[in-house]
């Protein structure tokens, strides 16, 4: 079937038909279209605040899940990594996911369906235009009706000549109404044909949105079950088992039990402890309860039966091993008593955030060396001994064990927003890879495994010669998911300045750069987005410390969402916000890679709902008036008053207004003048130079072929701000008694661009 009818088909059908009738009929018609026009706007807009008030509703209930509102005062806080905790933040994610889908909804069936079904009577030509031509009918077939009665009382009469002029006006009006009602029947036709074709186009439009957001729910709901179904139940069971957040397991407990009735010393209760090697204040034992004897031909058994680690069990696989540990009833020999040289790098040590770590993880001195010998463990009168096999297995657990992925650390507790908390999520490769051996390198160095609680940059090999399971990578993608800003608008700002690795000179530098993507009209915020990353650049002094540097970033509870890089960085276990920087790998990278710095992060920042005007550095509020031969043009800008942006100058200011296919443009007059038109693009493009913040305005007209009036698409903006950050992020140095010693920021820039800046038009 053809896509449109002839011009001439109503006319062959309504022509025999008398004109009055038929004009009341098509009269009806259009008033009925109208209804009905108006009434699918306001079920889009009624569906629309539906869509909106559940997706409040479903944050508010994930906001309160998450503050632990639906636990009760006695609740257990479960561990993120846990079956409990797994399956909680599984259904707990799902809403928040679910709301932020069906806000987006809302927004969409505003913007997509609701305007666009309203706005139809004004955008269809035929429909702008049936009105006059209507009229113009209407008032001919009056003055036909009043001839033709004046006409037949004239012929009553004996006189003729009235008649006779009677008779010639008829003879014009009926000579008018044959040349006025085929155009008028055209354009009811046209009028039905595109107003028909222009509902069809919108509702075949919501059925493709209602796919792609069931296909979006699917592939969501997928990653879940996939997530749940990943793990095991009988694994989960045996891991809390074991979890040495329980006190080192059950083994722990029971190797406790003696010393809760007052049996024995903490240093002896455990083999398994990492840490029960060191002497530790005696318990309160019972009174005159004494040790047990020692005998010689002991199995190596503890009390409990469990067997004995050897002495230097306790040592990190990446460690030499240090002085065999000496019981105070066996004197040390020339082949134990040798010590092994201490290490030599500084991540050979292993750190943690929590105090008694920091002092444990001290390297042993001298002095201690020759002071009184440490407890073993082993109650048997000497060290097991192990075949290579057995010491190779017992390696390969351990590394097993050390590439595990990190438990998420607990929100800071001044954290009270209604979102779902994906600030810590790690992300595997930055944005730009750092070279093969680089990235080899970051993850042999001792940073990835030294670091408590790091994420290993590469997949590690476990013992059945399997790779474990890579931690979730889609981090780089959903800082930027559900982005309402996917089609290109007029490009991002000049590039700000960032990190250069040129410079020779030693030092720790950062550049962080946030684009801003906003759609605006009459001045409101409809949509927002603000995407950050951060990147930083290392050359090492002759006496800088190799040791991690800990770094922090300040505001850190004005982030969204946030990817840390895990190939160099390692989340302080408790301290959002808070990283383990490797200086090594940082270095290499820094003498072989990009010119701009290495990605670290990549972030979205939290735009509080009523404040989104806020954060929008320049305000654009156009006006159109479109009619047919002539468009006007009046474009108000200035810059934000917000404090943050008060003194910030903006740079390559470029504004453009771009206009959808239509008549052809034969003139364009503009004040102030420079501004440029481009016809096959349909855009007027202006720049903008000096812009200080104050307001301006630019005026415009454009001469069109007769035909339709142009029809804007709205004003696109683009500049970049030196200095200043939609999000106020900062980053610093943190100073530790093992950590971040003698380093500091050298230079930290910051600079904010455009992405999609629209404002759409408002056109009168």
């Amino acid at each position: 079937m053809a896509d449109s009818l002839p011009e001439d088909a109503w006319v062959n059908c309504f022509l025999p038909t008398s004109p009055r009738p038929l004009l009341t009929s098509l009269q009806r018609r259009l008033q009925a279209s109208t209804t009905h026009i108006h009434a699918l706007a306001e079920v889009y807009k009624q569906r629309a605040a539906i869509e909106a008030t559940y997706a409040d509703s479903l944050a508010k209930l994930a906001r309160t899940a998450e503050q632990g509102g639906l636990n009760g005062k006695n609740a257990v806080e479960w561990d993120k990594g846990s079956g409990e905790g797994k399956l909680w933040d599984t259904v707990v994610s799902e809403i928040a996911e679910t709301s932020t889908s069906h806000s987006t909804l809302a927004a969409i069936l505003r913007t997509d369906f609701e305007q666009p079904i309203r706005e139809l009577p004004n955008k269809i030509l035929p429909w702008r235009r049936i009105g006059e031509q209507d009229a113009s009918l209407d008032k001919t077939l009056k003055e036909y009706e009043k001839t033709s009665a004046k006409l037949d009382k004239a012929s009553s009469k004996a006189k003729s000549s009235k008649a006779d002029a009677l008779s010639s006006e008829l003879d014009q009006l009926t000579s008018s109404l044959s040349s006025l009602s085929p155009m008028v029947y055209t354009t009811y036709q046209r009028l039905d044909e595109e107003r028909l074709k222009g509902l069809k186009e919108v509702i075949v439009r919501w059925g493709t949105v209602r796919a792609d957001m069931a296909t979006r729910d699917g592939e969501r709901a997928e990653r879940a079950v996939a997530g749940i179904l990943g793990w095991e139940t009988g694994d989960e069971v045996l891991a809390r088992g074991n979890y040495s957040s329980f006190g080192g397991g059950i083994k722990s407990m029971l190797g406790r039990t003696k010393t809760l009735a007052g049996g024995r010393t903490r240093s002896g209760s455990n083999a398994t402890s990492v840490r029960s090697g060191r002497d530790r204040e005696v318990g309160f034992g019972a009174i005159g309860e004494e040790e047990p004897s020692l005998l010689g031909n002991a199995p190596p058994v503890d009390d409990e039966g469990f067997s004995v680690a050897p002495a230097d069990r306790h040592r990190n696989p990446w460690e030499e091993p240090n002085e065999e540990v000496l019981t105070p009833a066996i004197q040390p020999t020339a082949a134990t008593a040798a010590p092994a040289p201490p290490p030599s790098a500084a991540f050979s040590q292993t750190f943690s955030s929590s105090p008694d770590h920091s002092q444990d993880d001290l390297s042993i001195s001298s002095s201690q060396n020759q002071g009184q010998p440490r407890l073993n463990l082993a109650i048997a009168p000497a060290p097991i001994q192990e075949t290579e096999e057995e010491r190779q297995a017992a390696l390969a657990k351990m590394q097993q064990a050390l590439s595990l992925p990190p438990s998420q650390p607990t929100r800071r507790s001044t954290v009270a927003r209604g979102r779902r908390d994906v600030r810590n999520t790690m992300f595997a490769g930055a944005g730009e890879d750092p070279m093969t051996a680089l990235r080899a390198q970051a993850a042999q160095s001792p940073m990835a495994e030294t670091l408590q609680d790091g994420e290993p940059a590469s997949a590690s090999v476990q013992a059945n010669g399997e790779k474990p399971a890579m931690p979730r990578q889609a981090s780089m993608n959903s800082v930027g998911s559900n982005n309402p800003f996917e089609t290109p608008g007029l490009g991002a700002g000049l590039p700000l300045g960032t990190v250069s690795t040129t410079t020779a000179e030693p030092g720790l530098r950062a550049s962080l750069v946030e684009t801003i993507n906003a759609i605006t009209k009459d001045g409101q915020v409809q949509r927002i987005q603000i995407n950050g990353e951060i990147h930083l650049s290392l050359r090492m002094g002759v006496s800088a410390d190799s040791g991690p540097i800990h770094i922090r970033l300040t505001s850190f509870e004005q982030l969204e969402k946030i990817a840390p890089n895990p190939a160099y960085l390692a989340q302080v276990p408790d301290r959002p916000g808070e990283y383990f920087l490797n200086p090594e790998v940082l270095a290499s990278v820094t003498t072989q890679g990009p010119s701009k710095g290495t990605l670290l992060f990549k972030y979205q920042v939290h735009v509080p709902p009523g404040q989104e005007s806020s954060v929008l550095p320049l305000i654009l509020e156009p006006a159109f008036m479109c009619k047919d031969g002539e468009t006007r043009m009046i474009l108000h800008y200035r810059g934000s008053s917000t404090p943050a942006y008060s003194s910030a100058k903006f740079h390559d200011l470029t504004l453009l207004a771009a206009f959808a296919p239509g008549p052809s443009v034969s003139n364009v007059q503009a004040k102030p003048p420079g501004g440029v038109w481009s016809p096959p693009t349909r855009k007027m493009t202006w720049k903008v130079d000096d812009f200080t913040g104050a307001e301006g305005k630019i005026i415009a007209r454009f001469t069109t072929e007769p035909g339709e009036p142009m029809v804007p698409q709205g004003v696109q903006a683009s500049w970049a701000l030196e200095g200043v950050l939609g999000s106020g992020l900062g980053i610093e140095v943190v100073e530790g008694e093992l950590e971040g010693r003698g380093w500091k920021f050298e230079e930290v820039k910051k600079g904010l661009t455009t992405g999609k800046y629209l404002a759409e038009p408002k056109i009168n």
